[in-house]
């Protein structure tokens, strides 16, 4: 249930709504097409290999998903599992020379059930996890064209390629703890209880706090006594800046609207107004 859902362009694709809506609506359109049909990443992905290679060399993944690790053989909680206590065909057979025929013919309906179950996984959370998959890949991709040129090219500090994967990882969730020398008995524990995704955690921890020193470092330039913010905490802050505005904007707009409509006179919109924007 916690992953059947399309809310990756809410979750990791937030920050870049703020940033970018043509590109966050183009990685969204993208995803519910994969959801339709799986093999659109696969596609995609050849289609633009040399972009993802590039981007590869700098750690930015393809479209690795956290929520869904436990599906997989191992990890997190055993989704799947039941369906290896249904017997196989050779069980079904060995059942019935055992018991009796009433038995070979229930377990040969349970080998049946267990393809159905299968398959039935594939086709719902399977496709969901295509649906994250893709909105990732195409997200990070066009971040990755639409900034590489602008990134490189500025004079501030921390204007390399490398510095643009990392910035690229926080803005949609793709910081690797691993990378960071986090062990594995630590993530699987954070995987526990950290919403499932430790890795999204650190991303959002690390572009708030890239943002937060942008204002003291430029302010420390301007007094003499610096270099002033690197591009990385410059993008960090204008890409949180323009999504706390755009939010703000568009509540004051919907309750100016919805004051007028209700015929409230000037004073009491704006006190609703204030009210409503008070942290």
């Amino acid at each position: 249930m916690a992953n059947a859902d399309f809310g990756a362009p809410f979750i990791q694709g937030l920050p870049l709504l703020g940033r970018s809506p043509v590109k966050w609506a183009k990685a969204t359109l993208t995803s519910f097409a994969a959801f339709a049909d799986p093999a659109v990443q696969g596609r995609f992905v050849k289609q633009n290999l040399g972009g993802f290679q590039e981007m590869a060399k700098y750690g930015v993944p393809v479209g690795d998903v956290e929520f869904f690790a436990a599906m997989e053989e191992g990890r997190g909680l055993p989704m799947g599992k039941i369906l290896s206590f249904l017997p196989t065909d050779e069980g079904s057979k060995f059942l019935g020379m055992t018991m009796s025929d009433a038995a070979l013919g229930t377990a040969r309906k349970m080998e049946k059930g267990r393809a159905v179950a299968k398959e039935t996984q594939q086709q719902t959370l399977g496709r969901f996890q295509a649906s994250y998959g893709m909105f990732l890949a195409r997200a990070r991709l066009e971040m990755w064209q639409g900034m590489k040129g602008s990134w490189t090219q500025s004079g501030r500090e921390g204007n390399t390629l490398a510095e643009l994967g990392a910035h690229i990882r926080n803005m949609t969730g793709g910081l690797d703890s691993k990378a960071l020398g986090v062990g594995a008995t630590q993530r699987e524990f954070e995987s526990s209880w950290i919403a499932f995704s430790p890795r999204l955690l650190r991303s959002t921890l690390a572009l708030v706090s890239d943002a937060l020193r942008f204002v003291p470092a430029e302010g420390m330039k301007y007094a003499g006594k610096g270099s002033g913010a690197t591009m990385r905490q410059k993008e960090a802050a204008r890409s949180l800046g323009q999504l706390l505005g755009g939010v703000h904007l568009l509540y004051a707009t919907t309750a100016v609207g919805a004051g007028y409509a209700k015929g409230h006179s000037k004073e009491r919109i704006a006190n609703d107004l204030m009210e409503g924007l008070n942290p």
